[in-house]
Protein backbone atom coordinates (compact mmCIF):
# COMPACT_ATOMS: atom_id res chain seq x y z
CA UNK A 1 0.00 0.00 0.00
CA UNK A 2 1.28 3.45 -0.96
CA UNK A 3 2.37 5.54 2.02
CA UNK A 4 0.52 8.80 2.71
CA UNK A 5 2.98 11.62 1.82
CA UNK A 6 1.71 13.81 4.65
CA UNK A 7 2.39 11.04 7.17
CA UNK A 8 5.83 10.45 5.72
CA UNK A 9 6.71 14.14 6.14
CA UNK A 10 5.32 14.30 9.65
CA UNK A 11 7.32 11.30 10.89
CA UNK A 12 11.11 11.20 11.42
CA UNK A 13 12.78 9.88 8.30
CA UNK A 14 15.70 8.10 9.98
CA UNK A 15 17.38 7.40 13.32
CA UNK A 16 19.71 10.32 12.56
CA UNK A 17 16.70 12.61 12.25
CA UNK A 18 15.38 11.45 15.62
CA UNK A 19 18.77 11.94 17.23
CA UNK A 20 19.01 15.47 15.79
CA UNK A 21 15.63 16.38 17.25
CA UNK A 22 16.55 15.01 20.63
CA UNK A 23 19.87 16.88 20.56
CA UNK A 24 18.09 20.12 19.74
CA UNK A 25 15.65 19.71 22.63
CA UNK A 26 18.49 18.80 24.97
CA UNK A 27 20.51 21.82 23.84
CA UNK A 28 17.51 24.06 24.35
CA UNK A 29 17.07 22.92 27.94
CA UNK A 30 20.80 22.96 28.62
CA UNK A 31 21.17 26.59 27.55
CA UNK A 32 18.25 27.75 29.70
CA UNK A 33 19.71 25.94 32.71
CA UNK A 34 23.13 27.47 32.04
CA UNK A 35 21.60 30.94 31.81
CA UNK A 36 19.68 30.53 35.05
CA UNK A 37 22.86 29.41 36.78
CA UNK A 38 24.86 32.28 35.24
CA UNK A 39 22.49 35.02 36.41
CA UNK A 40 22.19 33.50 39.89
CA UNK A 41 25.83 34.40 40.55
CA UNK A 42 26.48 38.11 40.99
CA UNK A 43 30.05 38.24 39.69
CA UNK A 44 31.99 36.00 37.26
CA UNK A 45 35.67 35.80 36.43
CA UNK A 46 36.95 36.06 32.85
CA UNK A 47 37.17 32.28 32.35
CA UNK A 48 33.56 31.71 33.42
CA UNK A 49 32.35 34.44 31.09
CA UNK A 50 34.32 32.94 28.18
CA UNK A 51 32.90 29.46 28.78
CA UNK A 52 29.37 30.83 29.03
CA UNK A 53 29.84 32.85 25.85
CA UNK A 54 31.00 29.83 23.85
CA UNK A 55 28.14 27.71 25.17
CA UNK A 56 25.57 30.42 24.32
CA UNK A 57 26.94 30.94 20.80
CA UNK A 58 26.59 27.24 20.07
CA UNK A 59 23.18 26.64 21.64
CA UNK A 60 21.23 29.85 20.93
CA UNK A 61 20.33 28.72 17.39
CA UNK A 62 18.75 25.59 18.93
CA UNK A 63 16.66 27.44 21.51
CA UNK A 64 12.90 27.70 21.12
CA UNK A 65 11.15 31.06 20.95
CA UNK A 66 9.78 30.55 24.44
CA UNK A 67 13.21 29.88 25.93
CA UNK A 68 14.92 32.66 23.98
CA UNK A 69 12.41 35.13 25.41
CA UNK A 70 13.15 33.89 28.92
CA UNK A 71 16.90 33.98 28.26
CA UNK A 72 16.75 37.56 26.96
CA UNK A 73 14.89 38.77 30.05
CA UNK A 74 17.39 37.07 32.35
CA UNK A 75 20.61 38.11 30.60
CA UNK A 76 19.81 41.74 29.78
CA UNK A 77 20.05 42.81 33.43
CA UNK A 78 23.21 40.92 34.36
CA UNK A 79 26.36 43.08 34.06
CA UNK A 80 28.61 40.17 33.04
CA UNK A 81 26.54 39.09 30.03
CA UNK A 82 28.84 39.09 26.96
CA UNK A 83 28.07 41.93 24.54
CA UNK A 84 27.96 39.67 21.50
CA UNK A 85 25.27 37.48 23.12
CA UNK A 86 23.17 40.55 23.87
CA UNK A 87 23.71 41.69 20.28
CA UNK A 88 22.43 38.36 18.99
CA UNK A 89 19.34 38.59 21.15
CA UNK A 90 18.77 42.22 20.17
CA UNK A 91 18.78 41.23 16.50
CA UNK A 92 16.46 38.26 17.00
CA UNK A 93 13.57 37.99 14.55
CA UNK A 94 11.18 37.27 17.40
CA UNK A 95 10.04 40.70 18.71
CA UNK A 96 9.37 39.38 22.23
CA UNK A 97 12.96 38.15 22.41
CA UNK A 98 14.59 41.31 21.12
CA UNK A 99 12.38 43.83 22.94
CA UNK A 100 13.89 43.69 26.47
CA UNK A 101 17.42 43.84 25.05
CA UNK A 102 16.63 46.78 22.78
CA UNK A 103 14.97 48.51 25.70
CA UNK A 104 17.57 47.96 28.41
CA UNK A 105 20.96 46.89 27.02
CA UNK A 106 23.30 49.91 27.02
CA UNK A 107 25.59 48.85 24.15
CA UNK A 108 24.03 47.50 20.96
CA UNK A 109 25.71 47.83 17.56
CA UNK A 110 24.26 50.56 15.36
CA UNK A 111 23.57 48.22 12.45
CA UNK A 112 21.37 46.01 14.64
CA UNK A 113 19.38 48.99 15.91
CA UNK A 114 18.81 50.22 12.37
CA UNK A 115 17.88 46.73 11.17
CA UNK A 116 15.25 46.36 13.89
CA UNK A 117 13.98 49.90 13.30
CA UNK A 118 13.44 48.99 9.65
CA UNK A 119 11.92 45.60 10.47
CA UNK A 120 9.54 46.70 13.23
CA UNK A 121 6.91 46.36 14.51
CA UNK A 122 6.32 49.69 16.25
CA UNK A 123 6.65 48.02 19.66
CA UNK A 124 10.32 47.45 18.87
CA UNK A 125 10.67 50.95 17.45
CA UNK A 126 9.31 52.36 20.70
CA UNK A 127 11.99 50.49 22.64
CA UNK A 128 14.65 51.93 20.33
CA UNK A 129 13.20 55.45 20.34
CA UNK A 130 13.34 55.44 24.14
CA UNK A 131 17.07 54.67 24.31
CA UNK A 132 19.39 57.21 25.91
CA UNK A 133 21.15 58.21 22.69
CA UNK A 134 20.12 57.99 19.05
CA UNK A 135 22.31 58.63 16.03
CA UNK A 136 21.08 60.79 13.17
CA UNK A 137 20.81 57.73 10.91
CA UNK A 138 18.75 55.89 13.50
CA UNK A 139 16.42 58.85 14.00
CA UNK A 140 15.89 59.04 10.23
CA UNK A 141 15.11 55.32 10.04
CA UNK A 142 12.65 55.49 12.93
CA UNK A 143 10.94 58.55 11.46
CA UNK A 144 10.69 57.11 7.95
CA UNK A 145 9.40 53.70 9.10
CA UNK A 146 7.52 54.30 12.36
CA UNK A 147 3.92 55.25 12.99
CA UNK A 148 2.57 58.45 14.58
CA UNK A 149 3.38 57.32 18.13
CA UNK A 150 7.03 56.83 17.18
CA UNK A 151 7.19 60.31 15.65
CA UNK A 152 5.64 61.80 18.79
CA UNK A 153 8.27 60.08 20.94
CA UNK A 154 11.02 61.54 18.77
CA UNK A 155 9.44 64.98 18.86
CA UNK A 156 9.66 64.99 22.65
CA UNK A 157 13.41 64.29 22.70
CA UNK A 158 15.73 67.21 23.35
CA UNK A 159 18.45 65.70 21.17
CA UNK A 160 16.27 65.42 18.05
CA UNK A 161 15.85 68.46 15.82
CA UNK A 162 12.45 68.63 14.17
CA UNK A 163 13.71 70.63 11.22
CA UNK A 164 16.96 68.77 10.64
CA UNK A 165 16.10 65.20 11.63
CA UNK A 166 12.35 64.62 11.47
CA UNK A 167 10.50 66.70 8.91
CA UNK A 168 12.63 65.62 5.97
CA UNK A 169 11.98 61.97 6.80
CA UNK A 170 8.20 62.26 7.18
CA UNK A 171 7.16 64.96 4.72
CA UNK A 172 6.60 62.41 1.96
CA UNK A 173 4.41 60.28 4.27
CA UNK A 174 0.95 61.66 3.76
CA UNK A 175 -0.69 59.74 6.62
CA UNK A 176 1.87 61.10 9.10
CA UNK A 177 1.69 64.66 7.83
CA UNK A 178 -2.10 64.57 7.99
CA UNK A 179 -2.04 63.48 11.64
CA UNK A 180 0.92 65.48 12.94
CA UNK A 181 0.98 68.47 10.60
CA UNK A 182 -0.76 70.82 13.04
CA UNK A 183 1.63 69.90 15.84
CA UNK A 184 4.67 70.34 13.60
CA UNK A 185 3.40 73.71 12.41
CA UNK A 186 2.74 74.85 15.98
CA UNK A 187 6.36 73.99 16.81
CA UNK A 188 7.62 75.98 13.83
CA UNK A 189 8.95 72.90 12.04
CA UNK A 190 7.06 73.44 8.78
CA UNK A 191 8.62 76.16 6.67
CA UNK A 192 6.65 77.99 4.00
CA UNK A 193 8.26 75.81 1.35
CA UNK A 194 7.34 72.60 3.16
CA UNK A 195 3.77 73.79 3.56
CA UNK A 196 3.47 74.31 -0.19
CA UNK A 197 5.16 71.01 -1.05
CA UNK A 198 2.93 68.98 1.28
CA UNK A 199 -0.32 70.78 0.44
CA UNK A 200 -2.20 67.58 -0.38
CA UNK A 201 -1.52 66.14 3.08
CA UNK A 202 -2.38 69.17 5.21
CA UNK A 203 -5.43 70.03 7.26
CA UNK A 204 -7.73 72.80 6.03
CA UNK A 205 -6.14 75.33 8.38
CA UNK A 206 -2.60 74.49 7.24
CA UNK A 207 -3.68 74.65 3.60
CA UNK A 208 -4.70 78.25 4.25
CA UNK A 209 -1.22 78.84 5.67
CA UNK A 210 0.32 77.26 2.56
CA UNK A 211 -1.72 79.50 0.25
CA UNK A 212 -0.66 82.56 2.26
CA UNK A 213 2.96 81.46 1.98
CA UNK A 214 2.58 81.01 -1.78
CA UNK A 215 1.20 84.52 -2.09
CA UNK A 216 4.18 85.97 -0.25
CA UNK A 217 6.62 83.93 -2.33
CA UNK A 218 4.87 85.08 -5.49
CA UNK A 219 5.18 88.72 -4.42
CA UNK A 220 8.91 88.25 -3.82
CA UNK A 221 9.23 86.59 -7.22
CA UNK A 222 7.41 89.43 -8.96
CA UNK A 223 9.56 92.02 -7.22
CA UNK A 224 12.73 90.17 -8.24
CA UNK A 225 11.76 90.37 -11.92
CA UNK A 226 11.80 94.13 -11.86
CA UNK A 227 9.86 96.43 -14.19
CA UNK A 228 9.34 95.40 -17.76
CA UNK A 229 9.23 91.67 -17.13
CA UNK A 230 6.25 90.00 -18.77
CA UNK A 231 4.15 87.72 -16.53
CA UNK A 232 4.43 83.98 -17.02
CA UNK A 233 2.06 82.92 -19.83
CA UNK A 234 -0.91 80.68 -19.18
CA UNK A 235 -1.43 77.25 -20.72
CA UNK A 236 -2.51 77.03 -24.31
CA UNK A 237 -6.21 76.96 -25.01
CA UNK A 238 -6.31 73.51 -26.60
CA UNK A 239 -4.98 71.96 -23.37
CA UNK A 240 -7.72 73.59 -21.35
CA UNK A 241 -10.32 72.39 -23.84
CA UNK A 242 -8.90 68.88 -23.58
CA UNK A 243 -9.26 68.89 -19.79
CA UNK A 244 -12.77 70.31 -19.92
CA UNK A 245 -13.85 67.69 -22.43
CA UNK A 246 -12.45 64.88 -20.27
CA UNK A 247 -14.33 66.20 -17.24
CA UNK A 248 -17.62 66.59 -19.09
CA UNK A 249 -17.52 63.07 -20.49
CA UNK A 250 -17.80 61.80 -16.93
CA UNK A 251 -14.49 59.91 -16.87
CA UNK A 252 -12.58 60.86 -13.71
CA UNK A 253 -9.78 58.48 -14.66
CA UNK A 254 -9.31 60.13 -18.04
CA UNK A 255 -9.41 63.57 -16.45
CA UNK A 256 -6.72 62.53 -13.95
CA UNK A 257 -4.58 61.26 -16.82
CA UNK A 258 -4.96 64.51 -18.76
CA UNK A 259 -4.38 66.62 -15.65
CA UNK A 260 -1.23 64.63 -14.94
CA UNK A 261 -0.01 65.14 -18.52
CA UNK A 262 -0.73 68.87 -18.53
CA UNK A 263 0.80 69.78 -15.18
CA UNK A 264 3.63 67.24 -15.25
CA UNK A 265 2.47 65.51 -12.07
CA UNK A 266 2.48 61.74 -11.49
CA UNK A 267 -0.82 60.22 -12.46
CA UNK A 268 -1.25 58.84 -8.94
CA UNK A 269 -0.94 62.37 -7.55
CA UNK A 270 -3.51 63.69 -10.02
CA UNK A 271 -5.87 60.88 -9.05
CA UNK A 272 -5.35 61.71 -5.36
CA UNK A 273 -6.22 65.33 -6.05
CA UNK A 274 -9.57 64.13 -7.35
CA UNK A 275 -10.41 61.43 -4.83
CA UNK A 276 -8.62 61.99 -1.52
CA UNK A 277 -8.06 65.73 -1.18
CA UNK A 278 -10.75 68.06 0.12
CA UNK A 279 -10.86 69.83 -3.24
CA UNK A 280 -8.49 72.68 -2.39
CA UNK A 281 -5.71 71.32 -4.59
CA UNK A 282 -8.10 71.03 -7.52
CA UNK A 283 -9.19 74.64 -7.01
CA UNK A 284 -5.57 75.80 -6.96
CA UNK A 285 -4.74 73.71 -10.04
CA UNK A 286 -7.64 75.23 -11.99
CA UNK A 287 -6.37 78.72 -11.18
CA UNK A 288 -2.85 77.75 -12.22
CA UNK A 289 -4.21 76.41 -15.50
CA UNK A 290 -6.01 79.68 -16.21
CA UNK A 291 -9.64 78.54 -15.98
CA UNK A 292 -12.05 81.39 -15.38
CA UNK A 293 -14.60 81.32 -12.55
CA UNK A 294 -17.41 79.95 -14.74
CA UNK A 295 -15.39 77.03 -16.05
CA UNK A 296 -13.96 76.32 -12.61
CA UNK A 297 -17.45 76.12 -11.11
CA UNK A 298 -18.65 73.83 -13.90
CA UNK A 299 -15.66 71.52 -13.53
CA UNK A 300 -15.83 71.32 -9.75
CA UNK A 301 -19.50 70.41 -9.83
CA UNK A 302 -18.94 67.84 -12.54
CA UNK A 303 -15.89 66.21 -10.94
CA UNK A 304 -16.58 66.30 -7.19
CA UNK A 305 -20.19 67.48 -6.93
CA UNK A 306 -21.39 64.07 -5.78
CA UNK A 307 -19.01 63.98 -2.81
CA UNK A 308 -18.99 67.66 -1.81
CA UNK A 309 -21.90 69.77 -0.65
CA UNK A 310 -22.87 73.03 -2.31
CA UNK A 311 -21.34 75.14 0.52
CA UNK A 312 -18.11 73.20 0.07
CA UNK A 313 -18.13 73.88 -3.69
CA UNK A 314 -18.64 77.57 -2.95
CA UNK A 315 -15.72 77.54 -0.52
CA UNK A 316 -13.50 75.99 -3.18
CA UNK A 317 -14.63 78.56 -5.72
CA UNK A 318 -13.69 81.30 -3.27
CA UNK A 319 -10.23 79.79 -2.86
CA UNK A 320 -9.76 79.68 -6.64
CA UNK A 321 -11.00 83.25 -7.01
CA UNK A 322 -8.85 84.68 -4.21
CA UNK A 323 -5.51 83.04 -4.91
CA UNK A 324 -3.40 84.93 -7.42
CA UNK A 325 -2.25 83.41 -10.70
CA UNK A 326 1.38 83.61 -9.61
CA UNK A 327 0.76 81.92 -6.26
CA UNK A 328 -1.26 79.11 -7.86
CA UNK A 329 1.41 78.41 -10.46
CA UNK A 330 4.18 78.54 -7.87
CA UNK A 331 2.25 76.05 -5.75
CA UNK A 332 1.85 73.62 -8.64
CA UNK A 333 5.52 73.93 -9.55
CA UNK A 334 6.39 72.98 -5.97
CA UNK A 335 4.15 69.90 -6.27
CA UNK A 336 5.94 68.92 -9.47
CA UNK A 337 9.33 69.36 -7.79
CA UNK A 338 8.31 67.31 -4.78
CA UNK A 339 6.15 64.59 -6.33
CA UNK A 340 7.86 64.04 -9.69
CA UNK A 341 11.44 65.24 -9.54
CA UNK A 342 12.03 64.39 -5.90
CA UNK A 343 13.84 67.67 -5.32
CA UNK A 344 14.60 68.48 -1.69
CA UNK A 345 12.64 71.25 -0.07
CA UNK A 346 14.25 74.61 -0.70
CA UNK A 347 15.77 73.78 -4.10
CA UNK A 348 15.04 75.89 -7.16
CA UNK A 349 11.66 75.17 -8.65
CA UNK A 350 11.34 73.94 -12.22
CA UNK A 351 9.02 75.49 -14.72
CA UNK A 352 6.10 73.26 -15.75
CA UNK A 353 7.06 70.44 -18.07
CA UNK A 354 8.64 71.41 -21.38
CA UNK A 355 6.62 73.52 -23.77
CA UNK A 356 6.06 70.71 -26.27
CA UNK A 357 4.27 68.64 -23.62
CA UNK A 358 2.26 71.16 -21.69
CA UNK A 359 2.16 74.31 -23.75
CA UNK A 360 3.86 76.29 -21.01
CA UNK A 361 6.67 78.59 -22.15
CA UNK A 362 9.69 78.46 -19.85
CA UNK A 363 10.65 81.71 -18.19
CA UNK A 364 14.18 82.93 -18.83
CA UNK A 365 15.01 83.31 -15.14
CA UNK A 366 15.37 81.01 -12.13
CA UNK A 367 12.82 80.94 -9.31
CA UNK A 368 13.28 83.00 -6.16
CA UNK A 369 12.02 81.45 -2.94
CA UNK A 370 13.06 83.91 -0.26
CA UNK A 371 9.86 83.94 1.79
CA UNK A 372 9.65 86.31 4.76
CA UNK A 373 7.28 85.78 7.66
CA UNK A 374 5.13 88.90 7.78
CA UNK A 375 2.34 88.25 10.24
CA UNK A 376 -0.06 90.87 9.02
CA UNK A 377 0.17 89.84 5.39
CA UNK A 378 -0.09 86.14 6.25
CA UNK A 379 -3.18 86.76 8.32
CA UNK A 380 -4.76 88.74 5.49
CA UNK A 381 -4.17 86.03 2.92
CA UNK A 382 -5.35 83.39 5.37
CA UNK A 383 -8.68 85.15 5.63
CA UNK A 384 -9.00 85.22 1.86
CA UNK A 385 -8.24 81.51 1.62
Amino acid sequence: MKQDPFLSEAEPQSPDHRRAGSASAAGDGLLLSAVELFVSIEKHDRREITVFQELSENLLPLASDRNRRRIACLLVRHPDTPDNILARLAGDRDPLTSYPVLRHAPAIPEDILIMQAERGPDSLRKAIADRDTLSESLVHTLASQGGPDIIRMLMKRDDVSLEQHLVGAIESRGEIMAELGDDLAARGALSADRLMSNFLHLTRELKAEAIASAELASLVEMASRGPGRAPRPVFKAHLLDMLEKAAMTGSSAQFATDLSFTLGLPEATAARILSEDGGEALAVAFKALGFDERRTASLLIRLIGETHSLPEIRRLLQISANISDGAARLMVRRWVASETLGLPTGSSLPVYQDATRTGAIPAPMSEQEAVREEDGTVADFRKQA
